[in-house]
């Protein structure tokens, strides 16, 4: 009880401090640091400002014992030697550790009984809150669980949940588009599962971008496989026959797209002279193989701290009022399709 007493001591003069600038009673402060208390985004803004400004560290092994709250978050992810994954990761953690968060990384092979598994895990450390990329299988479980802020990344889920993704139709678009500005009109689209809703929505961005140019939409030239670059190897040497008419390449990730290329090169076809393509997600490896990928870049770092800092501010009571936050992706033009 000493240390309890200790840091309450140490724990109300520096909360004083907070509220001394925020402008603020200390209980105001106090509750909402503890997530006991919603309030305006402004008057939450002041307060992280203010804890900023002086430096605020509460002990954390007291805090814990008097508050249940752990300063640890949860990220679950479902493949983490897909470049794409740790980049969102390193944004939640640089974020979190400004704000003196701890996260504890959960790795589940987009299988939805280990997601399972890692939520229950994750609960039962007592976390404050959860960052979850996942299937949608795994809606369901996560409304069971939802007794703790939940922010999902880069696919949406059912449900009422705070959520950070890019906007999936455009990226599609734009790849579909700069195809057919390029000279294409016969574009192959190979997709992830198109039960996961960034890849069903970059599959919708290609067929109007089809439609809406007066191209050919052809259902046998949209392949649906896994999403590595094994799974894109296959399904050229799979679908070798209807890809012998086909001029481009729309792959929904970046992984699957180098698989591909590998796949084509061994064919004998040249890239792009042959055959253009262009990937997703604009992964560290897009830029330094060769050929260059063309990829559509979504902003990856951003979307790991804005999910970061939209748990955190629902852990601490924030009122969130956009729950649906759809960053911009970009076209990035190299090697495989000029």
């Amino acid at each position: 009880m000493k240390l309890i007493e200790d840091e309450q001591r140490i724990h109300m003069s520096t909360l004083k401090e907070v509220a001394d600038k925020a402008g603020l009673s200390v209980s105001t402060v106090s509750y909402v640091l503890n997530g006991k208390k919603r309030v305006r985004e402004e008057t939450y803004q002041r307060i992280m400002a203010a804890v900023d400004e002086v430096r605020y560290v509460p002990n954390q092994l007291a805090r814990s014992l008097r508050t249940k709250s752990t300063l640890t978050i949860g990220v679950i992810v479902p493949d983490i030697s897909n470049q794409f994954f740790p980049e969102i990761v390193k944004g939640i953690e640089d974020f979190s550790y400004e704000k003196n968060y701890n996260i504890i990384l959960c790795n589940t092979d987009n299988n939805p009984k280990r997601e399972a598994l890692a939520v229950e895990a994750l609960l039962s450390k007592d976390i404050d809150g959860i960052i979850f990329i996942g299937t949608a299988e795994s809606s369901i479980m996560l409304q069971e669980r939802h007794n703790i802020p939940i922010v999902v990344v880069d696919r949406k889920l059912v449900g009422n949940y705070i959520s950070v993704t890019t906007d999936n139709y455009t990226g599609g678009y734009l790849a579909t588009e700069h195809f057919i500005q390029s000279g294409h009109r016969s574009i192959a689209l190979f997709t992830g599962p198109l039960l996961i809703t960034s890849f069903f929505d970059r599959m919708r961005g290609y067929r109007d971008a089809l439609f809406n140019n007066k191209c050919q939409y052809n259902e046998k030239v949209i392949i649906e496989c896994d999403f590595t670059s094994q799974a894109g190897y296959n399904a050229v040497q799979k679908n070798s026959a209807i890809l012998e008419s086909v001029h481009a390449i729309f792959a929904t990730n970046d992984l699957m797209a180098l698989g591909i290329i590998r796949a084509l090169l061994e064919t004998g076809r040249q890239i792009p002279a042959d055959i253009a393509v262009i990937g997703y997600d604009d992964i560290y490896t897009a830029s330094i193989y060769y050929p260059s990928l063309s990829t559509v870049r979504q902003p990856k770092y951003e979307m790991g701290k804005e999910a970061a800092s939209l748990l955190i501010r629902s852990i601490h009571g924030a009122r969130i009022e956009e729950t649906q936050i759809e960053m911009k992706p970009t076209l990035v033009i190299r090697e495989t399709c000029p």
